[in-house]
Order: C-alpha cells, then structure tokens, then sequence
C-alpha cells in the first residue's frame, strides 16, 4: 500500500504535512515506541508526545513514512526535529488509526512486496505459482526474467519508486529490506541486456549502485538468482573500482564461488588461514616482496588476468612494458616453473583471487612469516 492510497481512505481524517511525499510505499506498520532508527518502507505510527520525544534523537533512512496522532489543530515544531521523507498528521487517536489501517490492509490484495517475501522464505515454491503471481496478465508461454538490485548507499537522498519506473518504465519494482528488486521482462536470452543511457548519471546523482543479475525463464530458480545478486552486491562493494557503480553477476561469479568454497573451508576446519589453499609459489613471492619492497604478486596477478598480456598489464598498472618484463623474469627466477603451462596459470591466477578475497573480505592479512609451504 502507499501513503496516498491510505490518505484516500480516510479522506480527510488524515493530512500531509506541506513538502511530504505523497506517494510512498510501506510494506508493514510499527508503531512509534523509542526507536533509533527509522527503517525504509515502514509506516510508523504514533502519538504527538511520543514524536516530540524522540524526533530529536532519532536517525532516520530514506523512504520512511509517518503518521502522527492526537494531532489537535497544533502545529508540528519544525526546530531541532528530523523528518522522514512522508509526515501525515491526523486528529484520530493512536488506537483508531492502527486497527483502520489493519482492516484495510486486510481487504487488499498481496502486494509485490508480499509476494516477494514469500518467494524468499520459499513459500511460493512452483514455477508457475511464481509465474502467476509476478505475471498475472502474461499471455507469453516463453519469458525471460532478469533481476536488477538498487541499493543506496551512506548519505543517499533517497529514491523514489516513480524515479526508478521512469528509468526502467517496462520493469516490475519491488521495495525489499534496503533496496529496490527491478524484474524485466525478455523474450530472448541474452548474455549483456542493455541499461538505460542515463543510468550512471543517475545511480552518481542519487548515491547508488546497481546490481545486474542474469535472466531465467525456469521461475522456480528466482530465488536463487537473487540470492547470488544480494552475493554480487556484498562483494562487489568491496572489490569494485573506485565510483563504479554497476556491477555485474558475471564479473563476481568466480569471487561468489571463492565465497562459498571459504565459508566451507572454515566450517570444515574452524580457522580462516585459507592460504592452504592457494599455491605456494604465490606465498614464496608474496614474502620476496615483503623483504624486497617489491610488488611482484600484483605484476603476476595482473599478468594473469589479463592473459598473459605484457602491453596490457604494462597499461593497467601505469608502468613501461619494459618494466614488466623485468619484473616477469624475476618471478620466473623465483618460482622455476613454467608459466606457459595453462593449468599452472590457472592455479596462480586462483590462488591471488583467494588471497585478495583473504585481505578485503575477510579483513585477515596474510601471515607471511607463517610456514605454509
């Protein structure tokens, strides 16, 4: 339900304050009763002395809406008080409002955030329950669905749903704990849809990142696909480059395997030295370059990564490719080993993604004088 749909129900038993939106979501209603924090997409419900109390003190997230009660032809003080995003006001008591508000939820269909939620707790299970739910007028027996992730970040405005359906104007927007879930509709699988042309200009504007999921036409794989966008989104705003703000389900696929693997790791034998797992040639070099002062492993990373790639590597870490090849022949003096061998590239390349997911995730840098080897 919105604000603005509630406010017509009551017609005018309930008001805006001047400048509130008008027309936010709210997926549940609390009742105002010494929080810290206001979270987005609740109907906070409470009395004039309660909100005089706390409305000071209180910290409160974008998309967060208001009802006050007991409000008897006074004036809201606007010194030292923080307002959400939508303030009403209204003359009904606290008790009134709630049970009103509670009838007419109960007369209103499941919203999508509703049928959201029960997808992620798996009680809507079967392809074409979801199907029906998400697409009740789809007449398509073939429809790709991709998922999009919205997600503010510290200091964000605040985003509105109309703001999002403008960009994505044929997509389903679904408000959900922090974010915003975007589904678009494909008839075709493809491997990179195509986002709007204003879109980064926007996600800088409005403090976001976006993450971009695959697309699947089996409904009952939903929620996984959403559960390795959440993934995306948790690595990705660690790992990203500076001021990125889209990041890709296929550029993190490797480091969400990385991310599963150490969790079992850990489980299996209680103590996050991961490092047993890369190779130890890459432990060798990383402690030649605490001795030497030298970055032979990010030379050898970027190496890698790039496949083999001198003029590349040379390019991505600002150096002369003369540079890097002084560096590569010292990596092959320390390791000995042949690094044509593709299976051997492979292992290394492996072995820095899991060090680098050692010291950014974990937040655990390697013990270099440890003996791994």
């Amino acid at each position: 339900m919105t604000t603005q749909e509630l406010q017509r129900h009551f017609d005018k038993e309930i008001l805006f304050l001047p400048g509130a939106c008008q027309d936010l979501p709210f997926t549940r209603i609390e009742l105002l009763d010494d929080q810290k924090l206001l979270l987005p997409y609740v109907l906070y419900l409470g009395s004039y002395k309660k909100f005089s109390q706390l409305c000071s003190d209180w910290k409160i997230e974008p998309a967060v809406s208001l009802l006050i009660a007991d409000v008897q032809d006074r004036q809201i003080p606007a010194s030292a008080c923080t307002f959400p995003d939508c303030v009403m006001i209204s003359p009904l008591s606290q008790e009134s409002l709630f049970n009103r508000i509670h009838v007419i939820e109960s007369q209103q269909p499941p919203s999508l955030t509703d049928i959201w939620e029960q997808i992620m707790t798996r009680r809507l299970l079967s392809a074409e329950d979801i199907r029906d739910a998400l697409l009740p007028a789809n007449d398509n027996p073939t429809v790709y669905l991709q998922q999009l992730l919205l997600r503010p970040e510290g200091g964000s405005p605040g985003i509105q749903l109309s703001q999002v359906q403008e960009l994505f104007p044929d997509g389903i927007i679904i408000p959900y704990q922090k974010g915003i879930i975007i589904l678009r509709r494909h008839t075709n699988q493809l491997f990179r849809f195509p986002l709007p042309d204003a879109l980064e200009t926007w996600l800088i504007d409005h403090k976001c990142i976006l993450c971009v999921g695959n697309a699947t036409r089996d409904f009952s794989m939903i929620r996984t696909n959403a559960l390795l966008l959440f993934q995306t989104c948790r690595l990705g705003r660690i790992l990203r480059q500076p001021n990125q703000r889209i990041l890709l389900l296929g550029d993190y696929q490797l480091m969400i395997m990385i991310d599963n693997c150490v969790k079992e790791f850990i489980r299996q034998h209680g103590h996050f030295d991961i490092c047993y797992l890369a190779h130890p040639a890459l432990i060798h070099i990383i402690r030649y370059d605490r001795c030497h002062q030298s970055n032979l492993q990010e030379v050898l990373y970027r190496y890698l990564s790039s496949g083999g790639n001198v003029k590349l590597t040379a390019e991505m870490l600002y150096m002369h490719h003369n540079t890097i090849l002084n560096k590569l022949k010292k990596i092959h003096e320390l390791l000995d080993l042949d690094l044509t061998d593709s299976l051997l590239r492979q292992h290394l390349l492996l072995s820095c993604q899991l060090l680098e997911y050692q010291e950014k995730i974990l937040k655990q840098p390697l013990n270099w004088e440890k003996k791994y080897d």
